[in-house]
C-alpha cells in the first residue's frame, strides 16, 4: 500500500519478510577468480567496515581448518570477536566452519566467479548471512 502511494506505477508482485538477524559482529566473506593466483578467499570486518578499516586477510583457494582460523586471528579486528567492554564472544568456531564452506562451494562449482557474503553477523552462537551475491562466469550456465 505505501509503495503504491509513494509510486502508482509501481508493479509489486509480492514482498519478502524474513526475521530480524540478532545482534553480532559484521563480518565480510569473499571470493573470486584471480587471474595470477587463480581462487582466492578474502575475510574482514563487515558493512562498511571494510571499506573504511581495509582489515582483511586474503587465502589461495582450497583452505584448511588451520588456514581458516588464521584468517580470522591476523585480523587487526580479531579481538572484537572476543567479545568488547564486558560484551559476548563471537562464534569463532561457526565462522571457521563458514569459511571452509565457501571454499568447498567454489572446489565444486568452478563456473562461480565471485562471491560475496557482506555482511555476515557473528552471534554468540551461531551466524546469520544478511546478503550473498554470487556471479557466474560468462562462459558458463547455472547448473
Amino acid at each position: 500500500k505505501n509503495a503504491k502511494s509513494f509510486d502508482p506505477k509501481a508493479k509489486i508482485k509480492g514482498i519478502l519478510v524474513s526475521p530480524m538477524a540478532k545482534v553480532g559482529i559484521e563480518v565480510i566473506i569473499g571470493t573470486k577468480i584471480d587471474d595470477q593466483f587463480g581462487p582466492i578467499i578474502m575475510y574482514g570486518l563487515g558493512g562498511v567496515m571494510v571499506e573504511i578499516l581495509k582489515d582483511v586477510s586474503f587465502r589461495v583457494l582450497p583452505i584448511s581448518p588451520s588456514a581458516a582460523r588464521k584468517m580470522i586471528e591476523e585480523t587487526k579486528s580479531f579481538p572484537i570477536l572476543d567479545g568488547v567492554r564486558g560484551g559476548p564472544e563471537s562464534d569463532k568456531k561457526s565462522l571457521r566452519k563458514l569459511l571452509l564452506l565457501c571454499s568447498e562451494i567454489i572446489e565444486a562449482y568452478p563456473q562461480i566467479e565471485e562471491m560475496d557474503l557482506n555482511p555476515v553477523i557473528v552471534h554468540e552462537q551461531g551466524l546469520s548471512i544478511v546478503d550473498a551475491r554470487i556471479i557466474l562466469k560468462k562462459d558458463s550456465s547455472p547448473t
